[in-house]
């Protein structure tokens, strides 16, 4: 069975540092990271060189390697140390696929060297390509990938900070991406009217799939067709808080408003900083794919304050179901919900 695998190979290493606690090669070369000669050279690996050839240690003799950690690095070794060595010595296997994360200088952001793993792991004592790491996999490179071509959720899930890590649950958008294909998306099916209920999770659940700015674009959309108000969303940089205002018949504005797609539930200080953006006779709207904490929904409805109004996620899905039929196409095209009897 193909798994999936994100290793990092940014040492992090400068020139002051006491090499010699690193046992770095002579002629490692400060100002080409590890993972440029990786992709050069076609391999992965992973560091702790001056604890020497780890691929000799398995889960029998892990107590061992913990040991020889703690002499070396004079530090009790994290668990997850030590369950990053040995995932990538034993449980990434040849013809698996492995996300090596690159910093292009010339780009505007991350590039992903997909490949698939030719080989195990194996030790060279004297590296002769200038890389610190001594612990490699060998690889074939496919494709390289710009972040911007990811959905959240995996964007998400490379974000994370270990060294070595699984991303088998994001298995389809990877193959969608190395074979070039679309990612094929199943439609939601509203059966009838009760049955739109049950699907609101799911809207809320692609919400979190499409780019920042298409979100925060569609929240707005939504909001025009829904209460009919002129909403027009501001700028993606520097928006001082607000995302987007709400113009009344003159051209003034009667509301300012927060969008925040996010999994966790809205607090009691993100409705007084966005009460703060607010100027006399003016209200707040706050939008959000998660819920409110019951502190914030106290906050929002103050008597003598000015009033914030809250959209959680549930409400915000059942907005977008009641104006579907009048959005855009290209955010039908990526919602894709479908009522039955329009099939």
């Amino acid at each position: 069975m193909v798994r999936y695998w994100v290793v990092r190979m940014t040492c992090g290493l400068e020139e002051d540092d006491d090499l010699e606690d690193y046992e770095i090669p002579k002629n490692y070369c400060f100002d080409t990271e590890d993972w440029e000669i990786a992709e050069i050279s076609n391999f992965v690996g992973i560091g702790w060189s001056a604890m020497g050839d780890l691929t000799k240690f398995s889960e029998k003799n892990k107590d061992k390697l913990q040991e020889i950690y703690e002499n070396t690095y004079d530090v009790p070794p994290k668990k997850t140390d030590i369950s990053q060595i040995l995932r990538f010595v034993h449980d990434i296997k040849a013809g698996h696929i492995i996300i090596l994360p690159t910093y292009p200088e010339d780009d505007n952001g991350i590039v992903y060297k997909i490949g698939k793993i030719k080989s195990p792991a194996y030790y060279i004592k004297k590296p002769s390509d200038k890389a610190y790491t001594r612990v490699r996999r060998d690889v074939d490179w496919i494709k390289n990938i710009p972040r911007d071509m990811l959905l959240e959720p995996l964007k998400n899930s490379l974000n994370g900070q270990l060294t070595v890590f699984n991303v088998d649950e994001h298995k389809e958008e990877i193959e969608a991406l190395v074979s070039g294909k679309q990612l094929k998306t199943k439609p939601i099916i509203i059966e009838n009217k009760t049955d739109t209920i049950g699907k609101l999770f799911e809207v809320q659940k692609r919400l979190m799939e499409i780019s920042p700015s298409d979100f925060e674009q569609l929240a707005c959309k939504t909001l025009n067709l829904k209460y009919d108000v002129n909403t027009i969303k501001t700028r993606d940089v520097a928006d001082g808080g607000v995302d987007f205002v709400c113009l009344n018949d003159k051209g003034y504005t009667k509301y300012r408003g927060q969008i925040k797609r996010v999994s966790r539930n809205i607090s009691n200080s993100e409705i007084l900083q966005l009460r703060g953006t607010l100027i006399e006779g003016e209200e707040g709207i706050f939008v959000t794919t998660s819920h409110f904490t019951p502190s914030a929904v106290e906050e929002s409805t103050f008597a003598h304050k000015k009033k914030i109004y809250l959209i959680n996620g549930a409400q915000l899905s059942q907005a977008i179901l009641d104006v579907y039929d009048e959005l855009d196409d290209k955010y039908k095209s990526t919602l894709k919900i479908k009522s039955k009897g329009n099939e």
